[in-house]
C-alpha cells in the first residue's frame, strides 16, 4: 500500500467532514480515489472502541478515511468487504499505529462491520445523507466511477464559504510504501 496524495478536509457537521481535494492510495497494484466532496465520519471502528480515536490526529486519519469511502463503494468498485478491512488494516500499520490498537481496531470492524456497512452501492448513511441534504448536495458527486458534474466546484467553494471553515490537512509525511 501507498497513500498517494495528502488528505485535505473541513468540518462539514456534527462530527462529519469533507474532503477538500481527491484522496489517493494503491493497494495490490489498484489506485483508488476518493473524490474531493466526499464527506466521511472517520468512524471505521465501532463507537466502544472509538476512545482510541483522537481528533486532529493527522496522517493518522488516512486509514478511517480509506476504509469510510472502501465500504460505502465497495460494490462500485468490485471489492469484497474483508478487502475493505485489509485495506483499513494495511493503512493503519503503514501510517505507524502501534500494533495492539491496530489489531483491535481490525477486529472490531471484522466483527461488527457487517452490521452497518450498507448496501454499498454509494449510497451514505443515514447521518450523511441528512447533513448533504441539509448543504443542498447531491451523494452521487462522489460516486468513484462517475465524473463531477459542473456544480460540483461551486458546492465545494460554498462548503468553504459556510461558517468559514478551515481546511485540515494531514501531516504532511511521506509515509512511502511498506
Amino acid at each position: 500500500m501507498k497513500i498517494l496524495t495528502t488528505l485535505r478536509y473541513i468540518d462539514y457537521g456534527p462530527r462529519l467532514w469533507q474532503l477538500t481535494r481527491d484522496f489517493r492510495w494503491t493497494h495490490g497494484g489498484r489506485e483508488f480515489v476518493a473524490r474531493a466532496g466526499f464527506v466521511l465520519d472517520f468512524y471505521s471502528v465501532p463507537r466502544l472502541l472509538r476512545w482510541f480515536r483522537q481528533q486532529n490526529q493527522g496522517i493518522r486519519n488516512s486509514p478511517a478515511a480509506i476504509h469510510d469511502h472502501l465500504v460505502r463503494h465497495r460494490k462500485l468498485l468490485e471489492i469484497s468487504l474483508m478487502e475493505c478491512h485489509s485495506q483499513f488494516r494495511a493503512a493503519m500499520k503503514l501510517v505507524g499505529i502501534n500494533l495492539i490498537v491496530r489489531n483491535l481496531k481490525y477486529l472490531a470492524v471484522v466483527s461488527l462491520n457487517w452490521l452497518k456497512a450498507g448496501p454499498g452501492d454509494g449510497t451514505p448513511p443515514g447521518n450523511v445523507l441528512r447533513a448533504l441534504a441539509e448543504h443542498g448536495e447531491d451523494w452521487r458527486m462522489s460516486l468513484p466511477l462517475s465524473p463531477p458534474g459542473p456544480d460540483f466546484g461551486e458546492a465545494v467553494k460554498l462548503a468553504f464559504t459556510q461558517s468559514d471553515p478551515v481546511e485540515k490537512v494531514a501531516d504532511d509525511v511521506d509515509v512511502g510504501t511498506k
